[in-house]
């Protein structure tokens, strides 16, 4: 009796947190249920409403206000999934950064990708930066200290931002991004992933392919030209085969700017070949914050990018340690 009543009481409580939406994690997470549940116990979420603004839609969001000046972390949700997701491997990244004593926020946006507004439109952009201005009102944000983060479907809507948009954060953090619609959905074929992006490019018997090109971080139009943000781009090597983004995705993107900042950066035909048969030199001496080795490890302008001894993940030590490494001594003691 007592071990149904306490199932009862867990179970209410991960109702009442949104964290059975958490348990069907959406990106091939490797989360273990009990750790969902911890997670979800955990959660210091405070739900709020995004009102809507001239370009941007109302949206819900998670926010977790920091207690003093701090970083602010924009997390921006997978593929299928909205705010309610967890993200971050091996803890959910909220807990990481409630932790470090900082400002989070987890916006719906545009609800999960599949449909013409969402997917790296306009009114995506628009609502993040009205997440962004959102918890900059509600919260003791360190200015010079914001960063947007992404996982997957993240990752996309991050570099969207970061292209499509000219508001000033110091860090946008792409993993596992996706940043060629015409390439992923050939590689998803048949899967839910490539009908979602037919429906958002409004494809009829075939894909759209100059919407697709339009809404991909790696053909798109740039707005922001100059005083970009620190960038890094990280993929695990063996995505792609564990894993639905493979590595290309990522080097296609830092090739796309590298060929506008410093050409001798981009990264060759026959560099990638040894890429993907993972045999390529050029990683680094430290690993990752959480130990995994570096196998590849290349810099062109403000724009860093790390393949890594990984699959389709984000790893939230390596999300903490790079926002303190960047914001420095502008942290709080």
């Amino acid at each position: 009796m007592r071990i149904r009543l306490g199932l009862l009481v867990i179970l209410f409580m991960l109702v009442a947190a949104g964290g059975i939406a958490w348990l069907g994690i959406d990106r091939g997470g490797r989360f273990t249920l009990a750790e969902r549940v911890e997670n979800a116990l955990r959660m210091p979420f405070e739900r709020t409403d995004i009102p809507a603004g001239a370009t941007a839609p109302a949206q819900k969001a998670r926010h977790v206000p920091a207690q003093r000046l701090a970083p602010l972390v924009v997390d921006l949700h997978s593929w299928m999934t909205a705010e309610t997701q967890l993200s971050g491997q091996p803890e959910a990244l909220v807990t990481a950064v409630r932790r470090a004593g900082w400002n989070y926020i987890r916006p719906a946006l545009l609800g999960p990708n599949g449909n013409p507004d969402a997917c790296c439109g306009e009114r995506v952009i628009a609502a993040i930066e009205a997440a962004i201005r959102h918890a900059r009102q509600n919260g003791p944000v360190l200015e010079d200290a914001i960063f947007v983060v992404g996982e997957s479907g993240g990752g996309f809507s991050a570099l969207c931002f970061l292209l499509g948009s000219t508001m000033p954060v110091r860090g946008v953090f792409a993993w596992a991004a996706i940043t060629d619609l015409v390439a992923w959905h050939r590689e998803q074929a048949g899967t839910r992933y490539a009908e979602g992006i037919e429906r958002c490019t409004g494809s009829k018997d075939q894909l759209n392919v100059s919407e697709a090109l339009r809404r991909s971080p790696a053909h798109m139009a740039i707005v922001r030209h100059g005083n970009y943000p620190v960038t890094r781009l990280y993929a695990g090597i063996h995505d792609g085969w564990r894993g639905a983004t493979p590595i290309t995705h990522s080097i296609d993107f830092f090739n796309r700017l590298a060929s506008q900042w410093e050409p001798a950066k981009v990264i060759s035909a026959s560099e990638i070949l040894a890429l993907l048969r993972r045999s390529a030199p050029g990683g680094a001496e430290r690993p990752l914050a959480s130990r995994q080795p570096v196998h590849f490890l290349r810099e062109a302008g403000p724009m860093q990018l790390v393949i890594y001894e990984g699959a389709h993940e984000m790893l939230t030590a390596q999300v903490i340690a790079d926002i303190r490494e960047i914001a420095g001594t502008a942290l709080p003691p």
